[in-house]
Parts: structure tokens; C-alpha cells; sequence
């Protein structure tokens, strides 16, 4: 009897203890992601970078996190990482998947990584469809907000548009969402609507001090009024993956093959 009775404290210290270590690691699991989601939340392809190996060794050792899961997947997005992408999609193994069958389906993280694998894949129907019933839930998250602006058809500087009306919703409940105001710019830009693109560079400017692209969209700007592109003060466009990438390095290049025809360099 004393044997038996020996046996069940050991088991039960046994047990106390690995609920120590499993409290233990949840909780150090719940401070890195808040870590990484607060760079998440900064909104620049730096921030966002830092936070993705945080996250993938987050995911690596605790497969169930879904926080994290859902986390890693809207930074995958974000940082526009085609080899990743897939990752977002709901079908299969992935990331977003994961999220949604490990945790909370109401967690508003959860339902944003859904919903951008939506987009991904063209399904706006079905993005906004999740986004909507995440609106309900978080009706502050400018966030959801703008990926609902991005199901809808319209210009995203045009709030009478239905696209425009939830980018200014956004807007309103985060002035500085860095996405938001780089996908205006590129819109304004794209209608030659040259007042509104340096508005939002402006606006940019303002809630980003020192944000290191903000020559690149400088760059666009007077290529587009047909002034000299200042070449001499800008280096190649340096994240290859962000959505501007294409965009800047053309005009680059074009620039350059003209001043190489004209003789000035």
C-alpha cells in the first residue's frame, strides 16, 4: 500500500508539473506573439520581416498556436512572399487552415488570415463574406476594414464608391494604415490623379517619419509629370517583394537606358 500510494504522489507531482511547463510555455508563447504582432502592427516590410522568423519558430515548436499561425500568414501576405502564398489558402495543410480548425473561430486574427487567402485567390465573394461577420465582431479593426475595401469595386480614394466607403471607415479608425495608403497612392497614381497621389504621400509621410520607400513613391510621382527622375539620389528599389517593386525598378531601368542614349552616363 505505502508502494502504491508513493507511486500516485509521484504521478502527481508528475502531472503538476508538466501543467507547470505547458503554462509555462503557453505563456511564453502568447508574449513572443504579442512581440511579433506588435511589428506585425507597424505596418512596414521591415517590421514585418522581423516578425516572420518569431513567428515561424513559434509555429515550429508549438504547431496548435493558431494565433501565431494566423499571425504568420497575414505577414506572408503582406509582404507580398509568392513562394509562401499558399500557405494563406483554406483548403489542405496551410497555414490559415490550421488556424481555423486549432483555434477560436470568432479570433479576429484567425478570420483576417482566412479571408486574405480568399483574395489570394480571387474569391472577393467569399473574403467578404468572412470579413463581414469579422466587422461584427471587431468593429474598430481597421484592418478588416481595409481588406473589405479590397473585396469591393470602386477607387479606394472615392468614398462614394462602395471600395472607397470602407477605405475611409478604415481610415478613419487608423489614419496611418500604412497598406491602405500605399494601395490609395498606387490607385490615385494608376488615374493620373497626381493631387491625390502626393496627398498620400503626405499622409504617409506624416504617420511614417523616415519610411525609407517614401523616395521610391516620389520617384513615381514625377515620372509622371514628366520631370527628371532624380537617379542620382535613389539606388535600385531594395525589397524585391514588395507590391511597388515592379513598378519602381522599371522605371529605373527605363530612366537609365534613356540617359544612357542621350549620353549622361
Amino acid at each position: 500500500m505505502r508502494r502504491q500510494g508513493a507511486i500516485m504522489i509521484y504521478m502527481k507531482k508528475a502531472l503538476f508539473l508538466s501543467l507547470l511547463l505547458i503554462a509555462g510555455l503557453r505563456a511564453e508563447s502568447s508574449a513572443v506573439v504579442k512581440e511579433a504582432a506588435a511589428l506585425y502592427n507597424l505596418g512596414t516590410y521591415e517590421d514585418i520581416r522581423k516578425a516572420i522568423p518569431i513567428l515561424e519558430k513559434t509555429v515550429s515548436v508549438n504547431p496548435d498556436d493558431a494565433e501565431a499561425a494566423a499571425l504568420l500568414a497575414l505577414s506572408y501576405y503582406h509582404i507580398a512572399s509568392l513562394e509562401k502564398s499558399d500557405l494563406l489558402k483554406d483548403d489542405g495543410d496551410t497555414l490559415a487552415a490550421r488556424a481555423l480548425l486549432k483555434g477560436d473561430p470568432k479570433n479576429i486574427t484567425i478570420l483576417k488570415a482566412s479571408a486574405a487567402g480568399k483574395l489570394l485567390d480571387n474569391n472577393f465573394s467569399e473574403a467578404a463574406l468572412i470579413l463581414e461577420g469579422a466587422s461584427v465582431i471587431a468593429p474598430q479593426d481597421a484592418e478588416v476594414w481595409y481588406y473589405l475595401a479590397l473585396c469591393h469595386e470602386g477607387s479606394l480614394n472615392d468614398p462614394q464608391t462602395p471600395a472607397g466607403m470602407r477605405a475611409q471607415k478604415s481610415l478613419s479608425l487608423n489614419p496611418g494604415l500604412l497598406w491602405l495608403l500605399e494601395d490609395q497612392f498606387m490607385d490615385a497614381l494608376s488615374k493620373k490623379d497626381l493631387e491625390t497621389a502626393q496627398a498620400k504621400i503626405l499622409e504617409i509621410e506624416k504617420s511614417h517619419p523616415g519610411y525609407r520607400l517614401l523616395p521610391y513613391l516620389n520617384l513615381l510621382v514625377a515620372a509622371s509629370q514628366d520631370r527628371k527622375v532624380p537617379l542620382d539620389e535613389i539606388a535600385d528599389f531594395p525589397e524585391t517583394e514588395h507590391p511597388l517593386a515592379i513598378f519602381v525598378n522599371e522605371l529605373i531601368w527605363r530612366e537609365r537606358e534613356k540617359a544612357k542614349e542621350a549620353g549622361g552616363l
